[in-house]
């Protein structure tokens, strides 16, 4: 999985959202992103009201899935926040 963030923390941070603990074997590098490339915009909205839970929902996980399956784009990109609740 590739996690791209503004920041090596940012990055660190989302990956600790998911586990209690950094993977041993990740890596940080830096990545340049070229101003063409064919990316899938993700709206608060696209997604199911619990999108945010702990624990992800099965609609959740094939948002994710049919996205990387189609291979349509080169990323998906959100661009919202977590909500706070």
């Amino acid at each position: 999985m590739l996690y791209c963030g503004a920041t090596a923390s940012l990055c660190a941070l989302e990956v600790l959202a998911h586990s209690a603990m950094l993977p041993t074997d990740m890596i940080v590098v830096p990545a340049r992103i070229p101003n063409g490339l064919s990316m899938q915009i993700v709206e608060e909205s696209d997604l199911p009201l619990n999108w945010s839970n702990p624990i992800p929902s099965k609609k959740t996980q094939d948002l994710g899935t049919d996205w990387i399956m189609s291979g349509t784009t080169a990323g998906a990109l959100c661009t919202f926040g977590h909500r706070s609740e």
